[in-house]
């Protein structure tokens, strides 16, 4: 007996023999080889893209192509009838996990079947997942032995998952004993929670008394974590799309669809001259104008209605464009023209040959200025235009600070002075011009640090793996503490700050204190957190080469980096 399990089967056909065997049945069964050219055809036009470029499959049939199932059948089939005549005779038959075995006296017994790569690799007992979970491994290994195991090979296979249990780590299960009689109880939704040790364990036992089954699931594993590696072309989803004419015009759409199937649905009116959208009237009535139909530019992916709409309108009121609608009608405040209404030309900071007048970011704005006056003009401007629109500047939030090289006095927005400070946080950060120091910054970090940590108290006070605690505290309190970290300057002095601080809550984690004098290279072994110096080196390090593949229109600041 024999077992054939083919490994990629599709992939590795040999297309040439597919067609030879094909072309045989023909004549057996007289019928035209003309079907056989067109198989070669199918099977030798087998286009895949990968990393954005297209391939032709050289050999193998597609894993899609309805052809491929048929084929790969008459290739096995006659492979077996040649393997079967030339093979020679086995006394055991694999099939799935059942080992089929002919004894001496011709019998048939039947085992558990095992590949000569298995491992006896399960879930392991000291790993974090609910004894419930754990003990199903066991039982799931017993039951499968006495389901297909036969008397004869019984006794072999248990002692063989004993042994598999005993290096896991496991518990062996208990002979089952005579069922008891359970208790009628009303059935209830039951209730699906991740498993935390110390923590959701504790709630099953509270809802089994209300009735309530409880399943546990794991945490989430690292495949959730990456990408998938399939690729996929832009235009395969939904967005807002634009058409490019020769003539600087431009249509912009949007569609719920793929875009790949509205740009074809474009096509075809054009093709057919069917005025059923803007790009077939503008081609229509403009001679000579051509749509680059080729080069379809998605804007945005999009699948939901509304915020598909709102991107149209606004892409539709940034470009040129022959759109026969506006889309939905925004409010005014949504102008992404306002700041083109601005005149701040040659105003601002000048950097290698260009003018910076002001940097965005959502509704925080920062206007740089040369001069005094230059400011209270671009003030007054930006506060009357946004008054045009709808807007109105929070007067109470609006700060001004001068360098040392410029003259402090009085701004004014309709007559409200403008507080002058030294320093402002903005957009998480401390700013101070004029001066290097860091200090303030380093030492306001440190106490979000210790602010984020102090929420985060009951996780870390916790009964749950400090493997776990670590994670959180890498993905929660370090960050916090090291924003804005690229940018700055740091001297010893404030590397140490922030090596004592992490050192104490990490001594905090595990429940010492200074009076235990343990090392800290002990404690460090103990958390494996990440250390804070090396991640700040590393952000600057990261910043650094951000800067360096930048294009050269981008405004560069260039400066000491302190890594």
């Amino acid at each position: 007996m024999v077992s054939f399990d083919v490994q990629s089967l599709f992939t590795n056909l040999p297309v040439k023999d597919c067609i030879e065997i094909v072309k045989k049945r023909l004549r057996e069964q007289n019928m035209s080889e003309n079907y056989a050219k067109l198989l070669e055809h199918c099977l030798t036009s087998g286009y895949l893209l990968w990393n954005g470029e297209f391939y032709l499959q050289v050999d193998g049939v597609a894993m899609g192509s309805p052809v491929s199932p048929v084929v790969a059948d008459i290739f096995m089939e006659d492979f077996e009838e040649r393997a079967l005549s030339l093979a020679a005779k086995d006394c055991s038959l694999p099939f799935l996990d059942v080992l089929i075995l002919r004894n001496p006296d011709n019998s048939l017994g039947r085992t558990v079947y095992r590949k000569p790569t298995h491992t006896d690799r399960y879930l392991n007992g000291k790993s974090h997942h609910h004894p419930s979970q754990l003990a199903t491994v066991g039982k799931s290994l017993f039951q499968r032995a006495q389901r297909i195991c036969d008397d004869q090979h019984l006794t072999a296979e248990l002692r063989h998952a004993r042994q598999a249990l005993l290096a896991n780590e496991l518990k062996i299960p208990r002979v089952k004993q005579k069922a008891r009689l359970k208790i009628p109880t009303v059935e209830r939704r039951p209730a699906i929670l991740p498993f935390v040790r110390g923590v959701t364990d504790r709630i099953s036992h509270i809802l089994k008394r209300a009735s309530i089954k409880t399943y546990f699931k794991p945490m989430k594993k690292m495949s959730q974590f990456l990408r998938p590696v399939k690729c996929q072309t832009p235009l395969q989803s939904a967005g807002v799309y634009r058409l490019d004419c020769e003539c600087g015009l431009s249509y912009v759409g949007q569609t719920k669809r793929s875009i790949s199937t509205r740009v074809k649905e474009h096509i075809a009116d054009v093709k057919h001259r069917r005025q059923r959208s803007a790009v077939s009237e503008h081609v229509m009535d403009k001679v000579n104008h051509a749509i680059k139909f080729d080069k379809p530019l998605v804007l945005a992916k999009e699948k939901r209605y509304i915020p598909r709409m709102l991107r149209e309108a606004i892409e539709i009121k940034k470009y040129p464009n022959f759109n026969r609608e506006d889309g939905f009608t925004l409010p005014p405040a949504w102008d992404p023209d306002m700041f083109r209404m601005l005149d701040w030309a040659r105003r601002g900071i000048n950097v290698n040959g260009e003018y910076i007048s002001h940097l965005r970011f959502a509704d925080d704005i920062v206007i740089l200025a040369k001069t005094r006056q230059d400011l209270q003009e671009m003030v007054q401007s930006l506060a009357g235009s946004s008054q045009r629109i709808g807007l109105r500047m929070n007067l109470d939030k609006t700060k001004v600070m001068f360098n040392e090289y410029a003259d402090p006095g009085p701004t004014a927005v309709d007559g409200i002075s403008l507080e002058v400070v030294l320093e402002y946080v903005y957009l998480g950060q401390t700013l101070q011009l004029g001066k290097n120091s860091f200090e303030r910054e380093a030492n306001r970090r440190i106490r979000l640090g210790w602010a984020e940590f102090h929420k985060l108290r009951g996780v870390f006070s916790s009964p749950i793996p400090q493997c776990l605690k670590s994670k959180v505290f890498d993905q929660c309190v370090l960050p916090v503490m090291t924003y804005g970290a690229e940018t700055w300057a740091l001297t010893a002095g404030l590397v140490h700050q922030f090596k004592v601080a992490q050192r104490a809550m990490e001594r905090a984690m595990l429940g010492v204190s200074l009076r235990d004098h343990i090392r800290n290279d002990v404690i460090r072994h103990r958390t494996k957190v990440t250390d804070i110096a090396h991640r700040i080196s590393k952000l600057k390090w990261q910043w650094a080469g951000h800067i360096q593949r930048a294009e050269q229109k981008a405004f560069i600041l260039t400066r000491r980096y302190y890594c």
